[in-house]
């Protein structure tokens, strides 16, 4: 007798590919951190082993289009950063504005003034 597998449902996935051509796949849901710096992107994701990084050579401003499906939210929160909202632990406030403490980064990531609105929409609704 046989028994047909049903296909499971596979969760969305967030493939980003760099200039050179690397790419990475993971969960959209699994993703924390996106940071750019010097034309390189800093992913940072959690699954089942924790914390997982990776650094390919990709520059901040291409980014956007390649998060586009997940926009409603992995939101940009500064020149240097996007963020998933979704895996947002606590909102650290003080006099120079609000910062998001993701899960497992011991650094929260800034929220500019010019992203300020958006970020605080996405939390109040």
């Amino acid at each position: 007798q046989i028994i047909e597998e049903k296909e499971v449902d596979k969760e969305p996935q967030l493939t980003i590919r760099s200039t050179d051509n690397k790419l990475i796949s993971i969960a959209a849901k699994d993703l924390l951190v996106l940071h750019s710096e010097k034309g390189k992107l800093h992913i940072y994701w959690l699954d089942n082993n924790g914390l997982q990084y990776q650094v390919l050579k990709l520059r901040l401003k291409f980014v956007s289009a390649q998060v586009a499906d997940f926009s409603d939210y992995i939101q940009q929160t500064h020149r240097f950063f996007w963020v998933n909202l979704l895996r947002v632990e606590k909102i650290e406030a003080d006099a120079r504005g609000i910062a998001l403490k993701m899960p497992s980064i011991p650094a929260a990531v800034p929220v500019s003034k010019s992203h300020l609105e958006k970020i605080e929409a996405f939390f109040k609704s």
